[in-house]
């Protein structure tokens, strides 16, 4: 009997212990709540889920101060320090909430009291034999309400941006469909500027929220007319359920001088784009400048000895130029390039054999592909794209450059395939020539003076006739 009473109360009491349950939930904790003063406490925010948030604010009285005012952490943890004055005392209020991984929220609402002690602690006082001490309780602390923790939360929310991205795409003939720029909104900043490059005066905005839920406001084409110079401000309006945030975009029209530089007795400006920076250095060019007589850098691309340069007249036509010592254009050059994209320059074959022929093959002018990544900088831009050969049956023979100061035969193959040529021209048997010259001239005698003996005999008869 003994037995069954002991287990049964075993069992009562078991049932009685209660079993917990693990979740995730937020806390907080201080360092020490006594300082001396100028001393400092560290107070920490966690959530227990790894992956969680914290997200508050932070309010201090009397003789205490600390690091923050608010925070909103993507991480689930967060410390910040209070700090005491030089005497007296003062609590320290963290209000907010936790946040898990599955977005459930863990609201805290913690106040502590700071006490500061001196260096130097005064004597205590004695006190009167056989009449104890009653401890004075602690004054509770007053938190927040709910409506000051839904307005922190709120001003949290509000600095958080709800747009991942601004991106400004060309709409002039410049750069067509081409993204120029990406912004990427910083936290509580809201205003943002950009300049636009060279030839591009039209663009479009394509603005993307954080979310499917952002509510997005904003005018998409802007074109600056010419000689329009000032910025323009543009305006960008995001909603979320109670959050609007609003942005200002300010661009300005390109305004800088363009380069010239004299091509005989004419002036052309200097073509410079990023992009043809790019296509050139990846094909052996580098990206080179010197100073014009106005101290400004004017570029142009190099490789080896070889400086090309390219220019685009009034009528926009663009053509590459060799440049000489001086750095001035010389001559007008065709830049092809073979299969394995490898740059030939070619250039006009000597006077004195551009007569002769090559297999009966002239040597006269002939187009040929302009790579599309150029094409595409600029829809305006008619490109030069014809050099002078003789084009047989294996390919286009063409005179073309070693370094600066010399130059050779190439064949160019119909599968661009780029090697040197041997050339032999056509030759004209000479003596030949003159032995048929003179034969035809003799011929030319014999039948004239036959033609006259035959002129000559016929009037006769017919006087003999009459």
């Amino acid at each position: 009997m003994k037995k069954i009473l002991k287990f049964l109360i075993a069992a009562v009491v078991m049932m009685l212990i209660p079993i917990n349950t693990v979740e995730a939930a937020s806390s907080v904790s201080i360092s020490k709540t006594t300082l001396k003063p100028n001393e400092s406490a560290t107070v920490t925010i966690r959530e227990s889920d790894s992956q969680g948030m914290v997200q508050g604010t932070i309010t201090t009285t009397g003789s205490i101060s600390a690091s923050a005012s608010s925070f909103a952490e993507a991480t689930n943890t967060f410390s910040f320090s209070v700090r005491a004055g030089s005497s007296g005392s003062g609590t320290v209020s963290i209000v907010g909430f936790s946040e898990d991984l599955n977005g459930k929220k863990y609201p805290f609402n913690k106040t502590y009291t700071i006490t500061i002690v001196a260096t130097t602690p005064e004597p205590e006082k004695p006190t009167a034999p056989n009449k104890p001490t009653t401890p004075q309780k602690p004054a509770e602390p007053t938190g927040p309400t709910a409506e000051e923790i839904a307005q922190a939360e709120k001003e949290a929310k509000q600095k958080i941006p709800l747009i991942s991205k601004i991106e400004l795409i060309s709409n002039s003939t410049a750069h067509t469909g081409t993204v120029i720029n990406t912004i990427e909104p910083s936290e509580n900043t809201w205003e943002y500027e950009y300049s636009l490059p060279k030839r591009i005066n039209k663009f479009n905005l394509e603005v993307t929220g954080t979310s499917d839920s952002v509510v997005l406001t904003y005018d998409k084409e802007y074109e600056f007319a010419e000689g329009e110079t000032e910025p323009k401000a543009i305006t960008i309006r995001a909603v979320s359920d109670d959050i609007t945030q609003e942005y200002t975009l300010k661009v300005s029209p390109d305004t800088s001088t363009p380069l010239e530089v004299t091509v005989g007795e004419t002036k052309q400006q200097v073509f410079e784009d990023k992009i043809i920076d790019e296509f050139m250095t990846a094909r052996g060019f580098t990206v080179e400048s010197y100073e014009n007589d106005s101290e400004v850098a004017v570029p142009y691309y190099a490789i080896d000895d070889i400086k090309l340069q390219l220019l685009v007249d009034t009528d926009s036509n663009v053509k590459w130029y060799r440049m000489g010592e001086s750095n001035n254009p010389t001559e007008k050059v065709a830049l092809v390039f073979d299969a394995d994209d490898k740059p030939l320059i070619v250039v006009e074959a000597p006077e004195e054999e551009q007569k002769q022929t090559v297999r009966e093959v002239s040597y006269k002018e002939k187009e040929f592909e302009v790579p599309t990544e150029l094409k595409n900088v600029d829809s305006s831009l008619k490109w030069d794209n014809k050099y002078s050969a003789w084009s047989t049956d294996e390919g286009d023979i063409v005179q073309a450059l070693r370094t600066n100061t010399e130059s050779d035969k190439f064949r160019i193959s119909p599968e661009k395939d780029v090697v040197a040529a041997v050339v032999s021209f056509d030759q004209i048997n000479t003596s030949m020539y003159q032995w048929w010259a003179y034969i035809s001239t003799g011929l030319l005698v014999v039948v004239s003076a036959a033609f006259i003996l035959y002129i000559n005999k016929n009037n006769k008869l017919k006087k003999s006739a009459l």
